[in-house]
C-alpha cells in the first residue's frame, strides 16, 4: 500500500467514524430539550472541525488540499439530514455565505492554477498556451473527471462569448475551416433560434407561464452557446504540431483530439470514407450541416473529446480542411518518414 492509498484510507475512516459518532449522538434522549445547542454544534463539527482534521491528515501527502472542498459540501449535505427540522433555518444562512465564497473561490483557484500554467509553458516554449487546453488542465486538478470537463466548458462559453472578438493570425502548419461554409451556416441558424424563441415563448405564455420560460431560458443558452462555440473557431485551429509530434483536431472548444503521428495510418481527400471503415466519426458537432473534404486513418483507436466531458472512439475521423492539397501533402510526408 502507497502512502497517498494509507492517507486515503485513514482521511475516509476518520471522516466516517465523525458522521457516525454525530448520527448516534442524534438519537441520545437528551437531543430534543437542547436543539438550538445540538445545532450550532453540529454545524460547527461538519463545517469546521471535520474539514480541519481532513486537512491535518493530507497536509504532508501529495492529495491536493483543494479536496477539503469536496469534505464541505458533503458536511453541509449532512447536515441537512442531521439537523432537526425547525432548525433547518440555520443551513439557510450558511448557504447563503458558503455558496457563493465557494464559487468565487473555485473561479479564483481556476485562474490562480491557469496563470501558474501559463507561466511554465512560457519557460517551455515560445509559442502561446491555448486557453481551453490551459483551463482544462486548471480545471482537472480540482475537480476531476466529468465534474472538470463540465466547469471547463461553462467557463469557456463565457469566455469566448464575452472576450473580445479577434482572428488570430494563422502559422505555417494550422488550418481552418472556412471553406465549408458553416460559419455562415451558423449564423442563419442562430438567428432562427432567436425568432423561435419568441415566438414559442408567446404561445407557451398563455397556457404555462413557467414552462414557456423555462424553453425560453433554455434556447437562449444554447444560442448563446452555439455563438461562443462559432467565436471560438476563429482561435482554435486545426494544427500538424512538428515540435510535439502531433496533429490536433480542433472544432473550436465544441470537439479536440489530439493524434500522435506515429497513429496516422492515411490521409485521403474526398466527401467520402473508404468502404468498410469502422469506428469512422466526424470532427464536427454538426455533421449533418457539414460535409468532410478528407479522412484520416489511425492504426489504433483513439478520443475524441467533446464539450461537458463527453468522448468518442474512433478509428478514422473525417473533418472538412482548408488548403486540402497542402494539408494532405503535409500529412503524407509525415506519413512517410
Amino acid at each position: 500500500m502507497t502512502r497517498n492509498q494509507a492517507v486515503s484510507y485513514t482521511g475516509i475512516g476518520s471522516l466516517l467514524a465523525i458522521v457516525l459518532s454525530l448520527f448516534f449522538i442524534v438519537q441520545m434522549p437528551f437531543i430534543p430539550g437542547h436543539k438550538e445547542e445540538f445545532s450550532v454544534a453540529l454545524l460547527l463539527d461538519l463545517l469546521i472541525s471535520i474539514p480541519l482534521v481532513y486537512l491535518f491528515i493530507i497536509w504532508k501527502s501529495s492529495i491536493p488540499k483543494f479536496t477539503v472542498v469536496y469534505v464541505l459540501i458533503m458536511g453541509l449535505i449532512v447536515a441537512g439530514f442531521l439537523m432537526p427540522s425547525d432548525h433547518q433555518y440555520l443551513i439557510q444562512s450558511v448557504k447563503k455565505f458558503l455558496i457563493p465564497t465557494l464559487e468565487i473561490g473555485v473561479l479564483g483557484f481556476v485562474a490562480y492554477r491557469m496563470h501558474a500554467l501559463r507561466q511554465s509553458y512560457k519557460l517551455q516554449s515560445d509559442e502561446k498556451m491555448d486557453f481551453f487546453e490551459n483551463l482544462k488542465q486548471a480545471t482537472s486538478e480540482i475537480f476531476p473527471g466529468k465534474i472538470g470537463q463540465l466547469l471547463a466548458t461553462e467557463i469557456a462559453v463565457f469566455y469566448y462569448l464575452l472576450s473580445p472578438h479577434k482572428t488570430i493570425e494563422r502559422r505555417p502548419h494550422e488550418y481552418s475551416y472556412s471553406g465549408s461554409g458553416i460559419k455562415l451556416i451558423l449564423k442563419v441558424f442562430l438567428v432562427m433560434v432567436v425568432i423561435e424563441t419568441i415566438v414559442v415563448h408567446f404561445l407557451l405564455s398563455g397556457w404555462q407561464p413557467i414552462l414557456a420560460w423555462v424553453v425560453t431560458a433554455f434556447s437562449i443558452y444554447a444560442g448563446l452557446q452555439g455563438l461562443s462555440i462559432l467565436r471560438s473557431m476563429d482561435r482554435r485551429w486545426i494544427v500538424i504540431d512538428h515540435d510535439s509530434r502531433l496533429l490536433k483536431l480542433n472544432y473550436g472548444f465544441a470537439a479536440t483530439t489530439a493524434i500522435p503521428f506515429s497513429m496516422i495510418e492515411n490521409v485521403t481527400p474526398g466527401s467520402r470514407a473508404k468502404k468498410g471503415t469502422q469506428n469512422l466519426i466526424q470532427l464536427s458537432p454538426f455533421d449533418i450541416l457539414e460535409s468532410p473534404n478528407l479522412t484520416i486513418y489511425l492504426n489504433a483507436p483513439h478520443q475524441l473529446q467533446k464539450i461537458y466531458g463527453i468522448s468518442k472512439e474512433y478509428k478514422a475521423i473525417a473533418c472538412h480542411v482548408d488548403q486540402k492539397e497542402r494539408f494532405v501533402s503535409e500529412l503524407r510526408s509525415i506519413i512517410s518518414e
